[in-house]
């Protein structure tokens, strides 16, 4: 492209604009606008035709064009499907819906709105001109010169090139001037051999600028006049001829699939192995590194060994699949592991500190019962102590009454302690009537006393030793609140 840039035979051809000149795009061209080989292609097509029309051109393409598109589009169908048979005019487009995964729907989709989608990216469909005799050209003369030049297989390729190359002679009126941009009309193609093709038969010098020209020619064209509409358009451009020159070419595959039948018939390979080979994107590169383009390298060796790799491509997903598993499964297992390790862990401090609870609630319970017995004591030596006084002041009463009753007992008395008997007795009297009137005997109610002490002195005893909560003031209760 660059090199097509650089040999610029006027440099005012940089500046000049086109002038009701139609490109007529062939086949193939259509295809990559449309996006059927890929977005690489798409892309690095568009740019060019954009920046054409932006210079003045006019995009075209002729009914018969279309009707090979809808050809190939639905031979797609039989790749898909991957049975035998699928021609090489296929490839680019077949390949590209293999990898994206395209079913027969989609393909019958394309088709339907192939004119439409034509339409979108501003691809005029229009009718090839009627034959007349005054433009007419020896098209059996013409035919000879494209078989031998291009070597079709099939005449139903063959047509729509003989075609094109035609309709644009009668549509420049036999004759054209030296440049592009005022030629009226051009095919543009990808295909080289049908450019030196035409080149050859059309040599009498009436067309100054060739019929047919390379897409690469017009890229270059087109962008050297406003490089900077499109600065990526060469990588681009690298990029697609990169992937064209990766795929093998018709020939080649012709030849590579008359060889995989040859070794199917003989048996040497099984269905499986040959729709890897057809099909598989290994296989293909595999063929075009041992050939290197070659159809005359095509050899059983080249064929298994593209088969080999064909083959171990497959398995790759298994192999990854089985390893990605196992790697889970390791990784799942030392998870495990250390689940169980830290559940051990777990479990051990759990038990340690079941045992220091343990512990803790037994040093807990004894001093609960020593403080418990403590209580006891202090409350039974005072409810010893309330008996021993409730005793003596009932005798001091009892000898008070007897004392009342018989006067000659107060000489045995003396009389310093005469009034102290005598208030004892009335005391003991006072609170024996106050006792027994709540229905208790004075020991009961001693005895009830001294319970009350010891759950006293016992709570006490708990709250400075922290077994229990301290109760806060009534009045400290009602602050806080």
């Amino acid at each position: 492209m660059l090199a097509s840039a650089l040999y610029l035979e006027v440099p005012n051809d940089v500046q000049r604009r086109f002038r009701r000149t139609i490109l007529y795009l062939d086949t193939p061209i259509c295809l990559r606008a449309l996006g059927h080989e890929g977005s690489d292609a798409q892309e690095a097509t568009q740019q060019v035709l954009r920046l054409a029309m932006s210079q003045g051109a006019s995009l075209a393409c002729f009914s018969h064009s279309v009707k090979e598109m809808r050809g190939i589009l639905e031979g797609t169908k039989v790749a898909l499907r991957r049975t035998v048979g699928a021609e090489s005019a296929m490839r680019g487009v077949a390949t590209h819906f293999r990898s994206s995964d395209y079913n027969e729907n989609d393909v019958n989709l394309a088709v339907e709105r192939l004119e439409r989608d034509l339409d979108k990216v501003r691809i005029r469909v229009v009718d090839t001109p009627e034959h007349t005799t005054h433009f007419g050209v020896d098209e059996n003369e013409l035919e000879h010169v494209l078989q031998e030049k291009i070597n079709y297989k099939y005449e139903h390729t063959l047509l729509p090139d003989l075609n094109s190359l035609t309709a644009i002679h009668r549509l420049r009126g036999g004759e054209s001037g030296p440049h592009l941009e005022t030629c009226k009309a051009v095919l543009i193609t990808d295909n080289s051999a049908l450019v030196r093709a035409s080149r050859s038969f059309f040599n009498s010098g009436r067309h100054e600028w060739p019929l047919a020209m390379l897409d690469h020619t017009l890229a270059a064209l087109v962008w050297v006049k406003e490089p900077t509409q499109a600065p990526d358009l060469p990588r681009q451009r690298i990029i697609a001829d990169c992937y064209a020159a990766l795929a093998p070419s018709p020939n080649l595959w012709l030849k590579v699939a008359d060889e995989i039948d040859r070794l199917d018939q003989r048996g040497s390979i099984s269905a499986e192995d040959v729709a890897l080979l057809r099909y598989s994107n290994e296989a293909q590169q595999s063929l075009m590194d041992m050939t290197l383009g070659d159809p005359r390298r095509v050899s059983p060796k080249a064929i298994s060994t593209a088969l080999a790799r064909a083959r171990e491509s497959a398995a790759a997903p298994a192999v990854d699949e089985k390893r990605q598993a196992e790697s889970r499964a390791e990784k799942a297992e030392e998870a495990e592991a250390a689940s169980r390790f830290l559940a051990h862990e777990k479990a051990s401090e759990a038990q340690a500190l079941r045992t220091r609870l343990d512990s803790l609630e037994a040093r807990d319970t004894r001093r609960v019962s020593a403080i418990r017995k403590s209580a006891e004591r202090r409350a039974g030596a005072l409810g010893l102590f309330v008996k021993a006084l409730v005793v003596v002041v009932l005798v001091g009463a009892t000898i008070a009454g007897i004392a009342t009753f018989f006067p000659v007992v107060n000489e045995f008395i003396l009389r310093p302690l005469r009034l102290p008997i005598l208030i004892a007795g009335a005391v003991a009297f006072t609170i024996s009537i106050l006792i027994l009137a709540k229905g208790k005997s004075i020991l009961e109610y001693v005895g009830i006393q001294q319970a009350a002490l010891q759950a006293r002195f016992e709570k006490s005893a708990l709250q400075r030793a922290g077994l229990v909560e301290a109760e806060q003031p009534q009045d400290e209760q009602h602050d806080g609140a």
